[in-house]
């Protein structure tokens, strides 16, 4: 028992409980949200980035956009397998979440974390987030409300956040971007599983700029000055963003 005590003081630092109140209540929101649209918009807040990269303690770097790139992907990956090919929601969840461990453990020895990397993957990234939202077609979706008791669902949530944190060691960077609340979106927009794809490109584009900001001012700042400084800017881009989006659902919801 000692040695359990010794090690979870060890894995798990203050950031790491506050990472998992915070992801809990995410999904524990998101759950009980009918609206398709509300969930997808509380998906792409990145508050998960923000206190898992700060329990990693490193730099945003290649990494970091590395995992944000492979979550976009398991988005894509749960629609196709179980909106396009009829699997199981859980099968579909857990191979997209496989992939990700597998493709972020490789890229941990791979990925470059270097300038050119990390510029390089901003300007790839924006762009293919700017050609996603210019030319995909949305697709209307019936909201869905889980059933299932907080007394659960909670525990289920909590205990998803907390195998994350054990793989932070071994995932580094990329753990940051693990999808902590996109497996719990995933299960929850089961019926809506398109708009939440279509969320992502939209949440790559407010989001970048806060990592741009975090990484260039790191040197001066370090890791929590920067992310104040990140935030500082993002929210003046998310709340007016935000506010019209949620006029906009408001309104839909009226004409429906």
């Amino acid at each position: 028992m000692d040695m359990i005590m010794d090690y979870l003081k060890e894995a798990f630092g203050p950031w790491d409980w506050v990472l998992i109140l915070v992801v809990t209540a995410m999904g524990t929101s998101m759950a009980y949200v009918h609206n398709a649209r509300m969930k997808a918009l509380i998906l792409g807040l990145p508050l998960p980035f923000t206190f898992a990269t700060l329990a990693v303690g490193m730099q945003v770097n290649s990494f970091n956009l590395s995992g944000l790139l492979l979550t976009w992907f398991f988005t894509i990956m749960v629609r196709q397998l179980h909106q396009k090919w009829k699997w199981n929601i859980f099968l579909s969840i857990i191979l997209s979440v496989s992939f990700f461990c597998i493709a972020a453990s490789i890229g941990t020895r791979f990925v470059p974390e270097t300038e050119l990397a990390f510029w390089g993957l901003i300007i790839f990234i924006s762009i293919s987030a700017l050609l996603v939202v210019k030319f995909q077609k949305l697709e209307a979706e019936p909201g869905h409300k889980t059933p299932m008791p907080l007394y659960i669902k909670v525990p289920v949530i909590f205990m998803v956040v907390l195998g994350v944190i054990l793989l932070k060691q071994e995932l580094k960077g990329f753990v940051t971007m693990f999808p902590m609340v996109g497996v719990i979106a995933a299960y929850e927009s089961r019926k809506s599983l398109s708009t939440m794809a279509a969320e992502i490109p939209k949440m790559i584009l407010l989001f970048i700029p806060l990592v741009i900001i975090i990484h260039v001012s790191y040197d001066r700042l370090g890791l929590i000055g920067s992310m104040l400084a990140g935030w500082s800017v993002f929210l003046c881009i998310l709340i007016p963003v935000t506010l019209k989006r949620i006029a906009r659902i408001k309104s839909s919801q009226e004409l429906a």
